[in-house]
């Protein structure tokens, strides 16, 4: 929340905030029991490009593959819009109302508080999963529908391994869109390690703005406790960095294969979403990057990259099968 009001503060449209934070966190569990954890989170703060989206979920992925979890995987649904999810909202009321004896109280209580919710009710005789036709992905408008394939696609493309759960709960009020979460796997269980998911009406109700928002969290006490289970250690660098951007919508997904290759080197990177190429060297510039990768399709088309180097003002034309041996010659001659 504290993000959101800083963002808010500073935003101008066209504006794109990342952020993260690391510190205790404090809630109450299922029995209402408070409870304080230690946790990371990450947002990004203006933009609701397709191309932020994945650059969050991957981002997180990312991560638990650095320190480790190469068995990492994505949890995904989409709780659509206002407009598509209204009619899901009735149906599931009109589902309880008219199949009560199929419930038990609390699952009544947690379903009608929650309908995106998924009882862990462990009476045998409560049959607490709604039939199969109340899945909000039957409810999904076609743009909503459209951006979730699309969304899925890109994780498939990126190599990220995922899997579709209609039941994924997150909390409604909070959450609009694509929601996600990071599983692990212990012995025969499947644990939660992080997750999130887009904000953008909340934000907009705390703010009173229209800014879209997207952002996860990593459970950290988790975390260190599997990575002292499995004998890991976390591996840094932030010294150099990489701005990439593209010219046209068409060449985003190569913008991901791109970052995700060089983090694959613990090479920071910075996604550029402006319109504008001048603009995208103002944001390189802000962020301090050493290079900057523009993609055009004229370029692409011959097989080559525009590879500009922040620190000697110089540019050049790179092929693309060697842009990772132009990457690593740049960072050793700046020495980082």
């Amino acid at each position: 929340i504290s993000v959101l009001y800083r963002a808010a503060s500073l935003y101008r449209k066209g504006d794109v905030f990342r952020y993260y934070y690391q510190g205790p966190m404090f809630h109450r569990n299922r029995e209402g029991v408070a409870q304080e954890s230690s946790q990371l989170g990450v947002e990004l703060v203006g933009s609701s490009n397709i191309l932020s989206e994945n650059e969050i979920i991957s981002l997180g992925i990312r991560l638990l593959n650095e320190v480790g979890f190469y068995d990492a995987t994505l949890k995904l649904n989409s709780y659509g819009c206002e407009n598509c999810r209204r009619q899901f909202f009735i149906d599931v009321k009109t589902e309880l109302k008219t199949h009560s004896d199929r419930y038990c109280p609390d699952c009544l209580q947690e379903l009608g508080a929650n309908p995106f919710a998924a009882t862990h009710c462990e009476n045998e005789h409560c049959q607490h999963s709604l039939p199969p036709l109340l899945q909000m992905s039957n409810y999904l408008c076609p743009e909503c529908k459209a951006r979730f394939e699309q969304i899925k696609k890109i994780q498939a493309n990126l190599g990220n391994i995922y899997k579709v759960d209609p039941y994924l709960t997150k909390n409604f009020a909070y959450y609009n869109g694509t929601v996600f979460d990071f599983v692990v796997k212990k012995q025969d269980n499947e644990l939660v390690v992080g997750g999130g998911g887009r904000y953008d009406y909340l934000s907009e109700r705390l703010t009173g703005r229209k800014i879209p928002a997207i952002g996860f969290y990593l459970d950290l006490d988790l975390i260190f406790q599997l990575m002292k289970e499995r004998n890991l250690f976390l591996m840094f660098d932030n010294d150099f960095s990489v701005y990439i951007y593209a010219q046209s919508p068409e060449l985003e997904m190569m913008v991901l294969q791109i970052a995700q290759e060089l983090h694959s080197q613990n090479i920071i990177t910075v996604l550029g979403t402006e319109e504008k190429p001048e603009d995208n060297l103002k944001q390189a510039q802000a962020h301090k990057c050493d290079l900057m990768i523009t993609l055009r399709e004229e370029n692409i088309r011959e097989g080559k990259l525009l590879l500009y180097n922040l620190e000697h003002n110089e540019q050049t034309y790179i092929p693309l099968n060697r842009l990772l041996d132009a990457v690593q010659l740049v960072r050793k001659t700046l020495k980082k």
